[in-house]
């Protein structure tokens, strides 16, 4: 899955659907989404972004080489 935010707005849906998608009944064991930065976006917004998704907990978030942000969580399913 890949999200590209333009606008602090969506910088705030980004962080919403990376927790709908650990809340969900469906949710996999793995799951990873990988974020683009817009070559638009001022640095203080993508900062922020990283510092949001890394403040949920169970998440990780590796930044890449080529600008992105790779956020990745586990499951724990019911036995």
């Amino acid at each position: 899955m890949l999200f590209s935010p333009s606008s602090e707005t969506t910088y705030i849906a980004v962080v919403d659907r990376v927790r709908a998608l650990i809340e969900s009944p469906q949710a996999q064991v793995q799951q990873s989404v990988r974020i683009k930065r817009a070559s638009n976006e001022p640095e203080w917004a993508w900062l922020r972004l990283e510092r949001d998704l890394r403040s949920i907990d169970g998440v990780n978030v590796e930044a890449r080489d080529d600008g992105s942000l790779f956020v990745y969580w586990y499951v724990d399913l019911p036995r």
